[in-house]
Parts: C-alpha cells; sequence; structure tokens
C-alpha cells in the first residue's frame, strides 16, 4: 500500500526512544515536527496535516509540537522525527549550528516551501518519499517555488521538480508496495 511508501518513513531509531509504540506510531505516519518556540510553525504544520489528509491520506500525516525549537532540532538529528517545519530563519541556523541551535543539522535539506516556512528533511528522508511530497504539494499548487531557500533542495524533490520519474522505493518498503499501488504519475 502507498502507507507502505509514505506511511512508513522511519528506519529503525538509533537514538534511544523509552516507547516502542512511539517507534511504531512513527512507522505508520508521517509526523510533522514543530515548535511552540515558532508560534506560526504550528498551524502552518497542521494545515499540512490536513491537505495531505485530503490529497495524499496514505502518508497518515500527523503533527508533533516539541517545546523548543533545540529538541525539534534534536529529535530530528536523532531520526525521531523525518520532517521539521521551520522558519527561513531557523532552517538556516540548524544548517549552519547557530543560536539558538547547539549544533549544526549538515545534512538539512528542504522538502518545500510554505511563505516564511520551510518543511525540512535530512538526506536519510528516501529520495522516493521526497519526490512523492513535491509531486503532490506542486499538482495541487500546495506549496511555493522553492526559491531563496537558507537550505539545499533534496534530491527526491529535485527530481520531481525535473520532471524525473519516482526514484525506487527504499528496499525495506518494496516487499510492502503491491501491484495495485497507485504511484502519481507525471504530467
Amino acid at each position: 500500500m502507498l502507507a507502505g511508501i509514505l506511511g512508513a518513513v522511519a528506519v529503525p531509531a538509533t537514538a534511544h526512544t523509552p516507547y516502542r509504540q512511539w517507534q511504531v506510531y512513527r512507522q505508520r505516519h508521517l509526523v510533522i515536527g514543530a515548535s511552540r518556540e515558532d508560534a506560526e510553525s504550528y498551524p502552518k504544520a497542521k494545515e499540512l496535516q490536513a491537505f495531505l489528509g485530503e490529497h495524499l491520506p496514505e502518508a497518515s500525516a500527523r503533527v508533533a509540537r516539541a517545546r523548543t525549537l533545540k529538541r525539534l532540532a534534536d529529535l530530528l538529528a536523532t531520526d525521531q522525527l523525518k520532517v521539521v517545519l521551520l522558519s527561513l530563519d531557523h532552517a538556516e541556523a540548524l544548517l549552519r549550528g547557530r543560536a539558538p541551535f547547539a549544533f549544526a543539522v549538515s545534512d538539512l535539506h528542504a522538502l518545500a516551501r510554505f511563505g516564511n516556512h520551510v518543511l525540512c528533511a535530512r538526506t536519510v528522508f528516501p529520495d522516493a518519499h521526497a519526490w512523492i511530497l513535491a509531486w503532490t504539494f506542486a499538482e495541487h499548487d500546495q506549496a511555493e517555488q522553492p526559491t531563496g531557500l537558507p537550505v539545499p533542495l533534496h534530491d527526491g524533490v529535485e527530481l520531481a521538480l525535473a520532471g524525473a520519474p519516482m526514484p525506487p522505493l527504499p528496499d525495506d518498503l518494496e516487499a510492502d508496495a503491491s501491484e495495485e499501488v497507485e504511484v502519481p504519475h507525471q504530467h
């Protein structure tokens, strides 16, 4: 199922998490991270959740809100979250390891731009998943043109925007995909 394609984006977490249920939850849902310190990020993330619920329900998108930006960065850096919504300034600060962040996430990449916010992931986020998200946002005119971003585009997004075919699914998800799965077609 396409839920296996996008919903199961998590690979086993490398960081310790005390709740096995959280690991399973992350494997079944595209969890979009936001922060209480960025008051605009949570409502925008909820809008993304609603949009994906309508146009890509297989992603089973959910929003998780971290108390602080530092905590959000920790969750992303340890693969406990796969995607986060950051302001353009915060995305650049995280990429470069500037305040309010204590470290850099040097492999931070943009998935889509929404006004003064950018949906980000690390390079471990599969190209096929990034491609599907980029295609879905473009197909429904949801995201802005990803220009002037403080972080580079994810490879999967670049492929989608160039009209290239969807990259192969990660090996662990190939077995979950059936022939009945409808993958977005290019126009």
